[in-house]
């Protein structure tokens, strides 16, 4: 529900109010008591910072659709893009919210990233405010040197879910819901080999979850999914050994899907190795995207 009290002086006025009604009146004075203590508890999304209780104005209140953004502090769309997509999967959000932390006990909340995570999709569900902070997840996920992430650095998408997904599912291990990554976004490929000289051929089973698709020099998400599976060639000195013909034959290297999972993540690969610079180096995709959007 929206706050009624928006003004400097409303909220004095309430404030000035629930004072006289809870004075020589014990009674009101425990209901405005538990009414505090509850709310106070169930808004994990606010911190200790008087400016994360305060909403000034209309203006700073989330839009009449319902939802709430996420602050970018720099260079984080990659994670904010995807938190929202994953926060848009009620059955995921309500497992990840239903977890209770194994390692609350442990960890100090400005460290512990899962609670820092669920501060997020919390305050995402029901926060007033235009926005959530993700400063303290940016502070209590860390990178491979143990230190937090850097706002003002951009970051592969995939490479940031797959870090994301391990230490998620790390987190919840041995709460009922610890399988509930691999039962949303769980899915299978097939790494085959076709032999063309022969009529064998070879299938390994490779378990996924999001499927990492190339668009440079693809004019739509189409042409790059087509990519994924378009395999390569072994031929010549390359050809591959069948184990059944007991010799070198040409073949089809490709991989395809096997089985697809409830909610199929797609991430644009935007980062190649520059040889000549010896960098990573994104890749430009804005007139890709704006394809990708017209063609939706």
């Amino acid at each position: 529900m929206k706050p009624k009290c928006k003004s400097f002086h409303s909220r004095n006025g309430a404030l000035r109010l629930l004072t006289v009604l809870s004075r020589d009146c014990l009674e009101n004075l425990q209901q405005v008591l538990e009414y505090i203590t509850k709310f106070s508890r169930q808004a994990s999304w606010r911190t200790n910072k008087t400016s994360d209780w305060q909403i000034t104005h209309q203006d700073d209140e989330k839009s009449s659709t319902g939802y709430c953004g996420l602050k970018n502090l720099g260079c984080i769309c990659y994670m904010i893009s995807l938190f929202q997509q994953l926060f848009m999967v009620p059955s995921f959000r309500e497992d990840l919210l239903a977890v209770d932390d194994p390692n609350h006990e442990n960890q100090e909340p400005d460290e512990n990233m899962f609670y820092q995570l669920q501060a997020i999709f919390s305050g995402l569900l029901q926060s007033e405010k235009q926005y959530v902070n993700p400063k303290g997840f940016c502070h209590a996920f860390k990178d491979w040197e143990g230190q937090p992430t850097n706002v003002m650095e951009q970051m592969d998408v995939e490479e940031f879910l797959q870090m994301f997904f391990d230490r998620l599912e790390t987190a919840i291990k041995g709460a009922p819901q610890e399988k509930t990554i691999q039962a949303h976004f769980g899915g299978k490929l097939a790494n085959e080999m076709i032999c063309q000289g022969c009529p064998h051929q070879y299938e390994r089973p490779e378990p996924f979850l999001s499927l990492g698709v190339p668009v440079k020099n693809k004019k739509s998400i189409m042409e790059g999914l087509n990519a994924f599976i378009q395999g390569d060639m072994l031929e010549g000195d390359n050809a591959y050994f069948c184990a059944k013909c007991d010799k070198k034959v040409d073949t089809l290297k490709r991989q395809c899907i096997k089985e697809l999972p409830r909610y199929l993540i797609v991430s644009l690969k935007r980062f190649e190795f520059d040889f000549d610079r010896m960098i990573r180096a994104e890749i430009e995709v804005e007139t890709v995207l704006h394809k990708m959007v017209l063609k939706k």
